[in-house]
């Protein structure tokens, strides 16, 4: 195999369309749409460098899959040598927000560094072109500014920030809120004691209610006997 000469070596799209050709990928697969999604991204120099890498490879005896069940398809070598090489940002643009730093790598280290400083090239090229042009960071890919988080009130660290000691206290939760008893205040509001479910009536409520402490136990008197017509003989 060898790499395409194209005949606009500033275009990186039309340098992937033909280096898809090559290795196979058909027009509109899958493999196909990920070459170009790579050109978009990484730049010319930097396809180019992989593209020789991967002619290289299959040259030699190809690549195996990490479970070596099988020789990866031209397309596949490709994109594995980019996704090796890729910084953690470039490679969840390309792969996904689930792409995340490989663990075995099959590539030379050597290349990845090269591929990483061509790509870093090509963004402050790109970046300098849309300046001079006054054009921005499209909106999707922009962070906010610190002022834009600021006017939404929103900062870096809003999402797992625990409110502050001023927006417990409008709110009038405190720290141990949940947790808290109420306080003495509280509860004679209420008329509830720290105890009051466990304390016994006290000898005014008794009185109140006619009840003493040992009025379960205590036998009657001999004018309760008397008022009710019942005598100790009663029980003789």
């Amino acid at each position: 195999m060898t790499a395409p000469s194209s005949p606009h070596p500033d275009d990186a799209l039309h340098f992937a369309r033909e280096l898809a050709d090559i290795l196979g990928e058909r027009q509109g697969s899958r493999g196909y749409r990920d070459i170009l999604r790579v050109a978009r991204v990484v730049g010319l120099p930097a396809m180019k460098l992989a593209a020789r890498e991967t002619l290289k490879i299959l040259d030699a005896d190809g690549l195996p899959t990490l479970d070596s069940a099988r020789r990866r398809t031209p397309g596949g070598v490709f994109l594995r040598l980019v996704f090796e090489a890729c910084s953690s940002k470039e490679r969840r643009r390309l792969f996904g927000e689930g792409a995340t730093m490989p663990k075995v790598f099959q590539s030379r280290a050597a290349f990845r560094e090269r591929f990483a400083a061509l790509v870093r090239d090509h963004r402050r090229r790109v970046a300098a072109e849309r300046q001079t042009r006054g054009e921005t960071v499209p909106a999707d890919r922009q962070r906010p500014s610190a002022d834009q988080r600021r006017a939404t009130g929103k900062t870096a660290a809003a999402d797992r920030q625990r409110p502050s000691a001023d927006q417990r206290r409008a709110t009038g939760k405190t720290a141990a809120a949940d947790r808290q008893r109420p306080s003495a205040d509280q509860r004679r509001a209420t008329g509830k004691t720290a105890a009051a479910d466990r304390q016994r009536p006290s000898a005014d409520q008794r009185r109140a209610t006619g009840k003493t402490a040992a009025a379960d136990r205590q036998r009657p008197s001999a004018d309760q006997r008397r008022a009710t017509g019942k005598t100790a003989e009663d029980r003789r």
